[in-house]
């Protein structure tokens, strides 16, 4: 496996580097690059890698649509953000720029390990802290793992660009939406909306529809995009 570590600060890298050599055998190749230009050049000069493990670009103008550009250069190959910064702000923008999976430092290598064999998988993970008060970790699990959630009609995957409105929602979806968004069962759902569980299942067909997702994971991050877009906007 050829992995890309980014970051400004060479004792990471190769703190990183050895972690990943150790968990993964002596056939991993682990390249490095201090910044978004040295990224740039060793995905165009070397093999495709088969991820790519990066802090936010802080020496760039626009953080995010450099996130954007090496997300296009990598072309299909995952991404996962690994920063000092846990804002949601952070995580949901990295996310919508195409990021496979965001992770915050303080986290140990266990969790980088689990989330990078998920993404290379190909999944997505996206960290509690995007669900503000969430209940549970949440992860987009690779498309062959089979689920218990309802499944809306087929939609395209969550859009680069962004997020979507909830004015196509009726007010008993707006709320089964937002319990959703705050990891509820659907039987909590229901009794707190005091509705039979058939009917909250019905529900989120519907939502999911609406919204063009597949899943709780994607309505559940533009619940957080919607709650973003009304809050003043985070400095980058």
């Amino acid at each position: 496996m050829r992995i890309i570590v980014v970051d400004g600060q060479t004792l990471f890298r190769l703190g990183l580097r050895l972690l990943l050599e150790e968990a993964f055998g002596a056939e991993t190749e682990v390249l490095e690059a201090a910044d978004f230009g040295a990224l740039m050049a060793v995905l165009r000069d070397t093999p495709r890698a088969d991820l790519v493990i990066s802090d936010l670009f802080i020496e760039v103008d626009d953080p995010f649509a450099a996130l954007r550009a090496v997300v296009e250069k990598a072309d299909g190959v995952p991404l996962i953000v690994v920063s000092a910064s846990g804002a949601r702000g952070h995580i949901v923008r990295s996310i919508a720029c195409g990021a496979s999976g965001y992770l915050v430092k303080q986290e140990s290598f266990k969790v980088l390990r689990h989330v990078i064999e998920l993404v290379v998988d190909g999944g997505r993970y996206v960290p509690p802290q995007a669900l503000d008060e969430s209940k549970e970790v949440l992860h987009w699990l690779p498309p062959a793992q089979p689920t218990s959630e309802p499944v809306g009609e087929p939609q395209a995957a969550l859009p680069a660009d962004g997020l979507h409105t909830a004015s196509r929602l009726t007010k008993q979806q707006s709320a089964v939406w937002q319990l959703l968004a705050d990891g509820h069962s659907y039987k909590e759902i229901a009794h707190r909306l005091a509705l039979d569980e058939t009917t909250v299942k019905s529900q989120t067909r519907s939502i999911y529809r609406k919204l063009g997702v597949r899943n709780r994971t994607q309505a559940a991050m533009l619940a957080v995009g919607e709650a973003l877009e009304k809050e003043p906007s985070e400095a980058a």
